[in-house]
């Protein structure tokens, strides 16, 4: 899995200082990031062409490839972990897990309240813009459990030197 973290600058490019969608959308697709972090992010603001660099990023890292080479992986009990969001990417999310249980894989899917097949909840739907936020937060004491009953230290990673502590 390929982490990143982008500061987009308001979107403005480092050369010339103007914000262009089109490019911001290149430099995303090059990271090749599986999950990506995004700092200094413009939402239709005038500086950075009145666009919503949230979803000009969201465009750029499209999931689909997750049906070609990923999806090779899938056997019989193999972990799927799928977020079902709270917004128009939600059905597709759905139908790609639905497709991976096919296959055989075990699917976690995390999911608001009253997403049919969710095991891991989400809070409710409160707001376009912070409903990722909220799903991470309510993620983490989660991912924290997986690795204590895994046998694992969220606070001492194998391989991995850390600077925070989980409380």
């Amino acid at each position: 899995m390929r982490l990143a973290s982008f500061n987009l600058l308001s979107g403005r490019s480092l050369a010339n200082g103007r914000a262009d969608a089109g490019a911001l959308a290149d430099a995303i697709r090059e990271l090749d990031a599986d999950v990506l972090a995004l700092q200094e992010v413009d939402r239709f603001q005038h500086r950075s062409g009145g666009v919503d660099q949230t979803a000009v990023a969201a465009e750029a890292m499209s999931a689909a490839e997750i049906m070609h080479g990923p999806k090779a992986l899938v056997e019989a009990d193999y972990p799927v972990l799928a977020y079902a969001p709270n917004d128009g990417g939600r059905e597709s999310v759905l139908k790609m897990a639905a497709e991976f249980r096919g296959l055989g894989a075990n699917v976690l899917l995390a999911g608001a309240p009253g997403v049919e097949g969710a095991v891991l909840p989400l809070p409710a739907p409160l707001h376009p813009a912070l409903d990722p936020i909220l799903a991470i937060g309510a993620f983490y004491p989660f991912v924290a459990a997986l690795s204590e009953a895994r046998g694992l230290s969220p606070d001492a990673p194998r391989n991995l030197s850390k600077v925070t502590e989980t409380v």
